[in-house]
């Protein structure tokens, strides 16, 4: 037990016990409070404690209020205050200048230890200044670019890319110099040998409808040396650009009148001579493969060819006209008829069943279908 607290106790008892005798022997009606005593020592004599006052009723029992009063103290704390001491001096920091006279510094910290439990700070300061010196200041030095040097064509033939470079060392920067403005790298065009590139083929078409108006049409379909075309003297692709497959559109009416393909094609390949086509008006090739009146008359002129190329049934006979009249200057049997060029079996001068191929551009001469009446 606390002797203080013991003590306080005893005299707030004894001052109770005269109080109560009091109001024994001389009965009061009305209470009165006496004046509060000082306030007891705390209770703890560091950290959180409790002190108490007292007080008593003078004059009667009915006195309202509380006897005791309490009050939490603190004298002081219980830790022991520790002040704080410097730790050591950091590194110095780099000089403030390039050259001449600067200053440089170091930090210290207020930590061995760090001042506790009311202790007091670090005296002085956390920072300490140097002069230093590194030599008289020169003057700056600008920097310039070198020349540019090309470097190799980026490629070994056609047209490519040349790199140019150059360094800022003409002079370099010095002494808080200017950095060279610009680029260090150019860019220009070189052209060396053409590359050879041989050419490739395309992918083939789909072959086209059969575009007759009956009997025996073609039907083709292409492709192009495109895939690369040849180039700088490359080679031209191998093989054939367009190919062709024989269709059939149903029998044709009895005017239009279809030859014999199969005694014509043997003809066409059973020729051996070759000598200039006859210039006269031959009409044999017509009766010895077709089935035809005897008397011209009743042959008749029917659709011109140039615009129809692709619509005259193979094998039909064809008389060529001289433009503006009605003269026919040559019979054939159409074989072939593609855009610009109509292909037809002739008599030459050998009597030889040959191709000849004809420029329906010309309009010095038309060719249309013989019909028969």
């Amino acid at each position: 037990m606390n002797p203080v607290r013991w003590s306080f106790r005893l005299s707030l008892l004894l001052v109770a016990c005269i109080t109560c005798t009091t109001a024994l022997l001389y009965p009061v009606t009305e209470g009165r409070w006496s004046t509060w005593t000082d306030w007891s020592v705390c209770s703890a004599s560091c950290d959180a404690g409790v002190r108490f006052r007292g007080r008593h009723c003078e004059n009667g029992t009915d006195c309202i209020g509380q006897v005791f009063e309490q009050q939490p103290c603190t004298i002081k704390s219980c830790v022991q205050a520790i002040d704080g001491s410097w730790g050591s001096w950091g590194t110095l920091s780099q000089c403030s200048v390039t050259c001449g006279i600067g200053y440089t510094y170091r930090l210290r910290v207020c930590d061995s230890p760090a001042p506790s439990g009311g202790g007091a700070d670090c005296a002085g300061t956390n920072r300490d200044f140097q002069e230093c010196n590194l030599g008289v200041c020169q003057l700056p030095v600008d920097g310039g670019w070198t020349d540019f040097v090309d470097h190799d064509c980026s490629v070994s033939c056609g047209v490519g890319v040349v790199v140019s470079t150059r360094s800022c060392t003409n002079p370099a920067p010095a002494y808080g110099g200017k950095n060279c403005e610009g680029s260090s790298t150019a860019f220009k065009k070189c052209v060396n040998n053409l590359c050879v590139q041989d050419g490739g083929w395309s992918d083939w078409t789909n072959y086209t409808d059969c575009g007759v108006i009956c009997g025996f049409g073609l039907q083709r379909r292409e492709r192009s040396c495109t895939n690369p075309a040849p180039a700088s003297g490359g080679k031209y692709c191998e093989g054939i650009g367009l190919e062709e497959q024989e269709c059939f559109k149903g029998d044709c009416p009895p005017d239009i009148k279809t030859c014999d393909k199969t005694m014509l094609r043997k003809a066409l390949t059973n020729a051996t001579t070759s000598c200039p086509p006859s210039n006269n008006a031959d009409d044999s090739i017509v009766r010895s493969f077709c089935v035809v009146p005897d008397n011209q008359i009743s042959w008749r002129f029917g659709l011109e060819i140039h615009n129809n190329c692709e619509m005259i049934p193979l094998y039909s006979p064809v008389g060529a006209v001289q433009a503006g009249t009605a003269h026919v200057k040559k019979f054939g049997l159409m074989v072939d008829c593609y855009r610009t060029t109509l292909s037809m079996a002739i008599t030459n001068c050998n009597n030889d069943i040959v191709v000849e191929k004809q420029n329906l551009t010309d309009t010095s001469t038309t060719y249309h279908m013989i019909l028969f009446s």
